[in-house]
């Protein structure tokens, strides 16, 4: 190569400049922040993915179990079935406290239960002629209580 065609290839690109000391480490230590950055992303990506379909899934099974077993959902350590087998004795009060404080926390859990339970607490009551001695949600106690203490007398003063 001829020293004219040397200079027609430098004044085709006027915009190539000699490199400064450290240019080449500074682009270097950009493409590799890029390619950190981009395997992050895609880890992250790929991990979110795995999380949604683990919990996911987690959540499906979990669900089929407590429908697929004969007794009806499981809450609170009871099965529907055996809050519906107990309901007869819950209403004449004939369970312990420990009982029905897990019927209830069944209940607190289970609406599909309330609504049997509404229903065959109105048929015991017909049946029986009696009130039943448990009803959820409990039905609330008023309490009257004298608006003014005693001794208190109303003055107004203008």
């Amino acid at each position: 190569m001829n020293e004219q065609d040397k200079f027609q290839l430098q004044n085709q690109d006027s915009n190539w400049r000699d490199c400064q000391a450290g240019d080449i480490g500074k682009v270097s230590a950009q493409l590799k922040r890029r390619r950190r950055v981009r395997t992050i992303q895609q880890r992250g990506a790929v991990l979110g993915l795995i999380l949604i379909a683990v919990v996911g899934l987690g959540w499906f099974t979990m669900h089929l179990q407590n429908q697929d077993k004969p007794g009806g959902h499981l809450v609170a350590g009871l099965y529907c079935s055996e809050v519906a087998d107990m309901a007869e004795k819950l209403f004449a009060g004939e369970l312990e406290n420990k009982q029905v404080a897990q019927i209830t926390g069944h209940l607190d859990g289970c609406p599909d239960c309330v609504e049997h339970l509404e229903k065959a607490r109105q048929e015991y009551e017909e049946r029986t002629g009696e009130k039943a001695k448990f009803q959820y949600p409990p039905e609330p106690k008023v309490v009257l209580a004298p608006l003014m203490p005693r001794g208190l007398s109303v003055a107004r003063v203008w």
